[in-house]
């Protein structure tokens, strides 16, 4: 016959199961668990607060904030920051935020290359020089002194060409209704091309070839110039992470999910223009806490502005630790009412 004692001890014992395995928390407990956006705020601020009171910064007057280096969570530090310090008796003003993709600094524009086309500018060797239509001004000199042979001198000492002179017995001969012709002529001609004394064609602005254009360099605009206390800040390390999920009892029961939140931060105090450093802090705060799985979708919320973390997957370790638990406790319960008998 089995004793009272031995019902008493199974009845337990199945309580006790069923407690663990359908037994969750209150949904009264539901408003208590902080989302993970209110871990990354609280985290922030706790940091910002240990460097500011290390930092030491008397309050009064501007101070301006920028980050030292691009991360998702800088708005988040920037906004916190400049609460904190209008808590403090600052007049905070927030310069920058980072950027993804800054663009890298280009070349110097030369304005001359650019009025040029972006050709090269030769020069004339051997003591020659150029004019713009690619002629040797070195040259029209020797021509002119060949050209001299067929120009005469008229009896006031003047230099008379034989052109001059063809065109002046024209005029004579043809008298003024020559001149009315040869004027009507020259309006209702073709303008001809201009030509150096040479003789070589110049190319009009129709004929002059299309300079290249060169290529877009990135516009290049400077930073504000400021004078005054600055904080700058980098953030070394700063997410939410789920290491473990376990269930209560083995593969059976309620999930329970442990959350990991980190912020590390480095705050440097300068003084501006001349950058001098008055200080540097690294401040690292964390925090461990567990959340029932059917909640999952009420801490991370519906517009989480970062990467989601991502629950790890169970490993044999994991399904094996409970189980040893379980078959200890039990042989120690087991033993326990065997010795009672």
């Amino acid at each position: 016959m089995i004793s009272p004692s031995r019902h008493v001890a199974r009845y337990c014992i199945l309580g006790f199961v069923t407690l663990i395995l359908f037994t969750g928390r209150s949904s009264a407990d539901f408003q208590s668990v902080t989302t993970n956006l209110g871990i990354l705020k609280e985290l922030t601020l706790r940091s910002l607060g240990a460097a500011l009171d290390s930092l030491s910064i008397e309050p009064g007057g501007e101070i301006y904030i920028r980050s030292g280096a691009y991360h998702e969570t800088n708005w988040l530090v920037a906004e916190s920051m400049a609460e904190l310090l209008q808590q403090r008796g600052w007049k905070p003003v927030i310069l920058d935020m980072g950027s993804p993709s800054a663009p890298a600094a280009g070349p110097a524009h030369d304005p001359a290359a650019s009025e040029e086309g972006g050709a090269p500018v030769e020069e004339a060797t051997d003591g020659e020089t150029t004019d713009e239509g690619g002629v040797n001004l070195d040259d029209e000199e020797g021509s002119d002194a060949t050209d001299g042979g067929t120009d005469g001198v008229d009896e006031f000492g003047e230099m008379t060409s034989e052109e001059d002179g063809a065109e002046g017995a024209l005029i004579e001969e043809g008298g003024d209704s020559g001149l009315e012709e040869d004027l009507t002529a020259g309006e209702t001609s073709e303008t001809p091309e201009p030509e150096t004394r040479t003789g070589r064609k110049i190319k009009t602005s129709e004929e002059a070839p299309t300079p290249q254009a060169t290529p877009l360099q990135p516009l290049l605009i400077p930073a504000r110039e400021i004078k005054g206390e600055v904080l700058q800040f980098r953030v070394l390390d700063m997410g939410i992470t789920y290491p473990s999920s376990r269930r209560a009892m083995i593969l059976l029961g309620p999930r329970n999910i442990t959350r990991l939140g980190s912020a590390h931060l480095r705050i440097t105090h300068l003084e501006e223009p001349s950058g001098i450093i008055k200080g540097v802090v690294d401040t690292e705060q964390h925090t461990v806490d567990q959340f029932p799985g059917r909640w999952q979708p009420y801490v991370e919320g519906s517009k989480y502005p970062f990467a989601r973390p991502v629950i790890q997957p169970a490993v044999w370790g994991q399904l094996v630790e409970p189980v040893a638990v379980v078959a200890i406790v039990s042989g120690l319960v087991y033993l326990f009412y065997a010795n009672q008998n």
